[in-house]
Order: C-alpha cells, then structure tokens, then sequence
C-alpha cells in the first residue's frame, strides 16, 4: 500500500478535500495534515516546527509528501523531508499566472524551487522557467464525484436553488469583471441568481439577485441541475493557456449547463457547442442566453455530453495516472 503525507486546507469545498477522497478511493493509507488549522493557534516559524515533529512520528515514512498550495510550508520542513528520501511536491490552483508569483511571498519561486516538481494547474511551464522556477509540470484541476456529482431533486430544492441563470463565485476586487458581466446580465432583465461571498459594497441590484449563501459540495450540484444556465469564466485572468476554472469540471460533473467565456486552450479538454458553450464578450454572452434559453431541447443534449465528457477528468484519474494506485 502506498502511502502519502498529504499537506492542505481540508474545509468544506477546498480541493484538498477533493484530492483526500481521491487518494482514499485509490487505496493509499493518507495521514493528512491541515496546516491553515494549526496556523491559527501559532505562527509560521512553530507551525513548520510541528510540522516536522508531525514527519517524524509516521510509521513507516510515506512514498511521497503532497503540499497543496502551501505558501505556509517552509523551506526547512521541505528540504528535512528530502534528506529522509521523501518526494516532495506541491500542487498549486490559483496561484502563479503568467509566470508572476503570489505578491503574498516576495520569495516563492526560490521556496518553489525546493521541491521535487511543482505542480501547475494550467500550461504556464514555459513562463514559469523564465520566472526562476526549475521543476514546473502542469496538473490540472478535477472534480471528485463523491462531492460533485448529480443528485436527487425534490420540488422543495427545485423551488429554492432554480433560476434561468446562475453565477456561483466571489465578488471582490480581485474580479472585478465579474461585476460588469453579471451587471449586464441583470440590466437584460434575465432571471438570475448569484451565489458566493461578497468581499467589498456591490450595488443595489447586484444585492438584490445575490442569494447571501456560499454555494459548495451538495449545494453546488443542486444549483447546477435546477438553473438551466450556469454562467461561468468571467476573468481575465483565465487567458493563460488551459486555465479555465475548476468551476467547469463541478458544474459538468453535477449535469449542469456551462455557458462561459472562451479561454484559450479550452478546446484541448472540451469541445465547445458540444460539452459546453463558450462567448467572447458581453454581447456574445447575451445571445447565447437568448438563444440556449430558447433551445432546451439543445442546452440539455449539451449538458448531457459535458456529464460524460468530464468523467475523464477526475481527481482519482489525475493522481493516479501522475502518482500510480
């Protein structure tokens, strides 16, 4: 039996939820350890000293140490794990674009460099050289089926979640295209609700069709199947090359519609008009609200085939194929 010291935020809708439930369908023994957790009774400095504690007592030591995102995990603890033999690798989802690091740590690519590979959820490998990163490898996002799957429905769910449209995400000022599009989609008068936290004063009739509840696992799915419409990829950001949002493999997995803007590099995972609908920009948006609206006949043959389209995406086929059973 294989075994990994898995290395993540474990909260409800975090990935490394995911990827736990993906190592236990394959058969690994996991010891899991939730350093965001342990951050907040002590600082760094003592969290990478426990963390190193945590290493030692493990009984037999683990083929490999997987840290998921990570800015947290220090040099130290990374290279002590080395010197024991351990492979050591982290796997990062939002962070990184362009080749640019985290303005949170001055120093991430020199800490980056410490591990065995660093994983990348998107095609930024050649970026991410050039930026001073040695052992970069694209991984990409999944979806874990136990979480994010179709469920059953009942008028009450049908009734409370079912809209035409749906947005599920933050609004911040990270994003702040998110605002423009959903404004516009409001403005059309579509039926719409939005789900997620709100991070800075959005405007009255953004407030209005916002739902003041975070959408995750079970809730997630039932959003999916009652909207007839989950629009998604409203960023900028997601311009790098195979870097649509982990969105799109939940919202395909729970049988919904994805109507979202085109990313590049999209096509190499799902093809667009048949596993999903991609647009431009708010005018191309707008039409093809009307038109799948229109067409449920066709909105639903397409949700159909993203449903079995993105069963070869998930996190057990991701890990296994990177890491073996």
């Amino acid at each position: 039996m294989k075994r990994v010291f898995l290395l993540s935020p474990f909260q409800d809708g975090q990935t490394g939820l995911y990827i736990y439930n993906a190592f236990k369908e394959l058969g690994w023994a996991i010891a899991k350890y939730d350093y965001r957790e342990i951050l907040k009774k002590t600082n760094v400095e003592k969290l990478n000293e426990h963390l190193i504690e945590t290493f030692d007592k493990l009984d037999p030591l683990p083929n490999m140490v997987l840290v998921i995102k990570g800015l947290e995990i220090g040099t130290k603890a990374i290279d002590y794990f080395k010197t024991k033999g351990v492979p050591v690798y982290c796997w990062i989802f939002d962070a990184t674009l362009m080749g640019k690091p985290l303005p949170e740590c001055e120093f991430y690519a020199e800490m980056m460099n410490h591990y065995d590979t660093f994983y990348t959820y998107c095609n930024n490998v050649k970026e991410l050289k050039a930026s001073g990163y040695k052992n970069p490898k694209m991984l990409a996002e999944g979806y874990s089926e136990v979480y994010n799957g179709e469920l059953v429905l009942n008028d009450f769910i049908k009734k409370k979640f079912g809209s035409d449209i749906a947005f599920i995400g933050t609004i911040d000022n990270i994003h702040p295209e998110r605002e423009d599009y959903l404004e516009r989609i409001i403005d059309e008068g579509f039926d719409i609700k939005i789900y997620g936290e709100t991070k800075k004063e959005i405007s009255f009739k953004m407030e209005e069709k916002h739902q003041k509840i975070v959408i995750i696992n079970e809730y997630h799915s039932y959003v999916c199947q009652t909207s007839k419409i989950i629009i998604g990829g409203l960023d900028s950001d997601f311009m790098v090359d195979e870097s649509h949002s982990a969105r799109v493999y939940r919202t395909l997995a729970a049988g919904g519609f994805y109507l979202c803007r085109h990313t590049k590099g999209i096509e190499k995972s799902f093809t667009p008009g048949i596993h999903l609908v991609t647009f431009t920009d708010k005018e191309d948006m707008i039409e093809k609200i009307i038109y799948y609206l229109n067409n449920p006949e066709e909105r639903e043959k397409i949700a159909r085939a993203g449903r079995e389209k993105v069963k070869e995406y998930t996190f057990e086929k991701r890990i296994e194929k990177e890491f073996g059973k």
